[in-house]
């Protein structure tokens, strides 16, 4: 990851060319239930950085 603290969630889906291999849909609804730890701004969604390499496993 960048230098950046949160990246909107629909860019961790693999089909938009994210990191994270599954449809958008389960982002989204893993994000309401709590499963992915999120800051909502306005109608954005932002998921932090850390949760994204620890997921991954990418400790850059």
């Amino acid at each position: 990851m960048e230098n950046t603290k949160l990246i909107p969630l629909a860019s961790l889906c693999a089909k938009r060319g994210g990191p994270i291999d599954c449809s958008l849909s389960h982002l989204y609804k893993a994000a309401r239930t709590g499963e992915i730890p999120v800051v909502p701004i306005g109608r954005k969604i932002l998921v932090p950085t850390w949760w994204v390499e620890k997921v991954t496993g990418n400790n850059s």
